[in-house]
């Protein structure tokens, strides 16, 4: 590596520190980055990517990982460098950490190590990356990113546990405490003090949005025999999201149910050994082991054996919680100090890890020669840590919404049904308005199968989040977040009867209206009268989430008509007045993972027609609508695996576009598409179109419309499925398709009650007589009702995309973004979670900058290029994505600081980014559904 050059001249450790080196000099900032980066891997893989069993095995001991045990991850995590510069490197590390130990000791630099010790590594990389000011911890901004990089993989509180423990060590105080939220901030102060003004949480899904792993590991150290955690466990050891690829093979990957017992038993015996507490649990096996160490290397390396001793290690839990303070759900929280926090009561359940991390660590900084005994059991408590961690926060490469989904249903296997229940809920809303300057939280909840539960359920959470506040606060926080019922979407479950005729997604269509129904019962329920609670107001809009691509706006498309327009009063005879509810706001998971970026443009455009979303209405993710086309395609490699049908639709709708726009330029897609149109239609429909029954059904229709203008259209015995018409057709599919059982438009036969008022789109399409064109109909009626129509538009291809689609894709892509600009919608846009599920990995490659960039640039031509939609800045799954909504901002700041031009100059300077930042954070309050 470049700064290996600096190190050795002829033997001689080169002794400036590189973080002080000159780095307005372009050498030095190319040194500086690289020895950063180089830092940054190296920790990750000391943390994450060492076997468990090799330190129980004494192969790898926390001071001197040597340079075979490095040249082994390097090889695999660091495939840049030839195994003599990772020796070198080895070299150069194991000095510079000690380098920097005896400079916060004031000694000289007395020795070379014998290897890298992981301690010292992890204070060396915090040290650069951290700050305290006004005694809490912050990222330095400049290395926000790298910070954001380290953490996904590593818990933060591990690091800045460490970084503290090394600076009270050497810098004494009197008092340190635990409450720094569970994400830390940094120290832009231009950037924080513009974010005090005031932020909204636009997309904010409540139960992924708890300190997800803070809870669920403290409720793990201390329930060591829940039988639900075990069952858990043994299914992530099933599917594990995180492999580590450079295990010994002597040393294979131990289950996480030994894991999880192993990190139980080495936090009680450390914490005891802070203590100086003789435990019963070690005191009962020291007669046939020996001390307390000795008892716990025997059960840790007879890991099964401990299985038979779970009730005496839950006894000895329940000894130390009896000694914690009072009410406090993790033993390690022993003292008052820690369990309050009167600066509104935020983050108070997370201090006892936290306290138990800081104090081992500066145990083992100080020298201390007990506890340094003691740092390979601690090494291995953060490495079994670190492993299950990474199976719940989502930190592994993979792009998608199916991975994410993994994840995220996760998230409550160590919270459900545990006294952590209401503090997961309370952590989720009330810490995270308070920890930072949110004034509108939408909290986003599936809803329930009946009025009452949605009540009950409501006033339940609004009871937890604003639990230990006095009336006046309570009304307070009240103000400051409201709740979104989401529908969640799901795969069509085909009902298997020949008698029966349902349409696709009969089942989720069932459930849906059914949930849409007592939504707006349970809005005329609970209206504010005679002082009642005012529990209907608490819901503020619908959505609908989970897997797009298998359930599209179709299946909404009815209940959202439906309960959008829903207007609820009742007459309060006492004043003579009515109390009237607003009607609920819209916003729309689509166009966030798709099978092609012109079946995201489709959902996005189903969503606003079927939907009939207007303005101050939104979009959630939207990304189809803004990444870059050719580098999309480019990362499939110009393919793409797609069923048949949603191939087909796509193409016919991309024609339609095509021509809407009168895009001449695109006459060689046209030209493409209507060749692929014959081939896939036919393939699909027409060779599963039955003459005798496409006659009876004309007969049926030619009947019901006798007498009527109408029965004309199936008089005629020359019916043409032209590319034209199967758009028309698509056009239907908002309506309800029990309208289209028999093969034709027949209003008739329901009884038009308020549900049934909204079966058929009014608004969209334009021409509603489209429904009695014979063609059209009749295709609809196949789409859902023919099984071998069915069966053929499932069949998965593989598709090379051409040329000219990706040509004509990127066209409209712009064209639909001026269209959602116009029509005054809004994109919820969730930096992280794009940049996790999405298929780019760099943060100023997110499409926010290609839908708004007013405030960013003076460049005329820019502006007016750009259409300026309505955008907010939000964190979708924080917990999951273990991320804040202010360092989302900041994320997004730092990387467009970070863009160059060719010739090296900054695309955009701090300044404008944070007048840009400005005008989205205020476009958030707005776009807000609380008006009050």
């Amino acid at each position: 590596p470049p700064f290996l050059f600096m190190i050795t001249w002829d033997g001689v450790l080169w002794k400036n520190n590189l973080t002080n080196y000159n780095t307005d000099n372009t050498l030095g900032s190319l040194l500086l980055e690289e020895y950063m980066d180089n830092l940054r891997t190296v920790v990750k893989m000391l943390f994450r990517q060492i076997s468990p069993s090799e330190i129980l095995a004494g192969s790898i001991s926390y001071d001197k990982i040597n340079d075979n045990n490095l040249l082994r991850l390097a090889n695999v995590y660091m495939p840049q460098y030839s195994n003599d510069e990772i020796k070198n490197m080895v070299y150069f590390l194991s000095n510079e950490f000690e380098w920097h130990h005896n400079k916060a000791r004031g000694e000289e630099h007395s020795r070379q190590q014998e290897g890298v010790n992981v301690f010292d590594a992890l204070f060396v990389l915090t040290a650069t990356l951290l700050i305290e000011e006004n005694g809490m911890p912050f990222c330095r901004y400049e290395h926000l990113l790298r910070w954001r990089d380290v953490t996904l993989e590593l818990d933060e509180d591990l690091m800045v546990t460490a970084f503290l423990a090394y600076r009270d060590l050497y810098c004494p105080r009197v008092k340190r405490d635990f409450f720094w939220r569970p994400v830390i901030g940094h120290n832009n102060r231009m950037l924080n003090r513009m974010l005090e003004q005031g932020i909204a949480e636009n997309h904010f899904h409540l139960k992924g949005s708890a300190p997800l792993f803070h809870l669920s590991w403290i409720s793990m150290m201390n329930d060591v025999r829940n039988s639900v955690f075990y069952e858990t466990l043994r299914e992530y050891d099933n599917r594990r999201l995180h492999q580590n690829k450079t295990f010994n093979v002597l040393y294979p990957q131990q289950s996480l149910t030994c894991a999880y017992q192993q990190a139980v038993l080495i936090r009680l015996f450390l914490y005891c050994e802070l203590k100086q507490i003789v435990l019963p649990f070690f005191y009962r096996y020291s007669e046939q082991y020996g001390s307390a160490y000795q008892v716990l290397l025997y059960f840790l390396n007879h890991i099964q054996e401990l299985e038979f001793c779970l009730d005496d290690l839950q006894s000895s839990i329940f000894y130390l919680q009896a000694r914690a303070a009072e009410n406090a759900l993790d033993y390690t929280i022993d003292e008052q100090w820690l369990n309050y926090n009167p600066h509104h009561r935020l983050n108070e359940v997370i201090t006892g890890e936290r306290y138990f991390l800081y104090s081992i660590f500066k145990k083992i900084y100080s020298g201390d020669e007990e506890f340094t005994r003691y740092g390979d059991i601690f090494y291995l408590y953060i490495i079994v840590k670190s492993n299950i961690r990474t199976e719940m926060i989502q930190s592994n490469q993979n792009v998608g919404f199916d991975n994410f989904y993994l994840y995220q249903m996760r998230k409550e296997f160590f919270i459900d049904n545990t006294p952590f229940e209401p503090i997961y809920v309370k952590m989720a809303v009330h810490d995270t308005i308070l920890n930072q300057h949110i004034l509108k939280l939408e909290a986003r909840i599936a809803p329930k199968q009946s009025a009452e539960a949605n009540k009950e359920y409501i006033d339940k959470l609004d009871d937890w989040i604003t639990a230990d506040k006095i009336e006046e606060e309570k009304e307070e926080l009240l103000k400051r977040f409201f709740y979104v019922f989401h529908f969640i979407k799901g795969a069509d479950i085909p009902v298997e009867s020949d008698a029966v005729l349902v349409p696709r997604h009969h089942v989720k269509r069932e459930e849906v209206k059914h949930q849409a129904l007592e939504i707006a019962k349970f809005r005329r329920m609970y209206v504010p009268l005679e002082k009642r609670k005012n529990t209907a107001a608490r819901v503020k809009g619908i959505d609908a989430c989970n897997f797009e691509m298998e359930c599209r706006p179709e299946v909404f498309a009815q209940a959202f008509r439906f309960l959008k327009d829903q207007t609820v009063y009742e007459r309060d005879d006492v004043q003579g007045i009515y109390h009237m509810l607003p009607n609920l706001n819209v916003t729309y998971h689509v166009g966030e993972d798709n099978y092609d970026i012109i079946d995201g443009l489709r959902g996005i455009d189903e969503a606003i027609s079927f939907l009939n979303l207007r303005c101050g209405d939104r979009l959630g993710h939207a990304l189809a609508l803004g990444v870059d086309v050719e580098e999309w395609y480019e990362s499939k490699a110009q393919r793409i695996l797609i069923p048949a049908i949603n191939y087909l639709d796509n193409l016919v709708w991309l024609h339609a576009k095509i021509r809407k726009f009168r895009l001449t330029e695109c006459n060689d897609a046209i030209q493409y598409i209507e060749q692929r149109y014959n081939e896939y239609f036919r393939s699909i429909y027409l060779n599963n179109i039955h003459s005798d029954y496409f006659n009876e059904v004309m007969e049926k229709a030619f009947r019901h419309f006798s007498g009527r203008e109408i029965s004309n259209n199936y008089m005629n015995t020359h019916f043409l499925f032209t590319i034209n018409t199967y758009y028309d057709s698509w056009k239907l599919r908002g309506d309800n398709p029990l309208y289209f059982k028999n093969g034709y438009f027949c209003l008739e036969q329901f009884p038009g009650d308020e549900w049934d008022e909204y079966g058929v789109n009014k608004i969209f399409p334009d021409n509603y007589r489209i429904r009695y064109n014979p063609e059209a109909a009749f295709l609809y009626h196949l789409y859902h009702y023919s099984r071998t129509v069915r069966e053929a538009g499932a069949k998965t291809l593989e598709i090379k995309i051409n040329s000219s689609l990706i040509k004509a894709v990127k066209i409209i892509q712009k064209k639909m973004q001026k269209i959602i600009c116009d029509k005054g919608i809004a994109i919820e846009t969730n930096p992280s979670s794009n940049f996790l599920i999405g298929s780019f990995k760099r943060y100023d490659k997110h499409p926010i900058i290609s839908w708004y960039n007013h405030g960013l640039t003076y460049d005329y031509e820019k502006l007016e290029a750009c259409p300026q939609i309505q955008v907010s800045i939000n964190t979708d799954d924080q917990g999951v994505f273990a991320t804040s909504l202010e360092n989302e901002y900041a994320l997004l700041a730092l990387a467009l600081e970070k863009m160059k031009n060719d010739d090296g100059t900054q695309v955009y300077n701090r300044t404008m980014i944070g007048h840009w930042l400005d005008h989205i954070r205020k476009m958030g309050l707005v776009q807000s559904f609380d008006t009050t």
